[in-house]
């Protein structure tokens, strides 16, 4: 499956994993290492969340309060 981001991911997930790394040196490692596996389950079983609205899914990250919010895009595509 491939998986496409929103444009504003990439900054969003930079300024979190800042954040946790002030409060605390590498937590904002494990952020981004827990995101980048959450990405991989739904990656790999994209149907296993629940839709929230208009064949948007929602995941939940499990240590930290994130959501990632995603769609198929097409039968390969996130």
């Amino acid at each position: 499956m491939m998986v496409e981001y929103h444009p504003s991911v990439g900054a969003e997930v930079d300024n979190a994993r800042k954040h946790y790394n002030k409060e605390l040196p590498g937590l904002g490692d494990e952020f981004v290492e827990e995101f980048e596996r959450q990405i991989l389950r739904i990656a790999s079983s994209p149907k296993q969340w629940s839709v929230i609205q208009q064949g948007i899914r929602r995941a939940l990250l499990k240590l930290f309060p994130y959501v990632i919010y995603y769609k198929n895009v097409a039968p390969d595509r996130i």
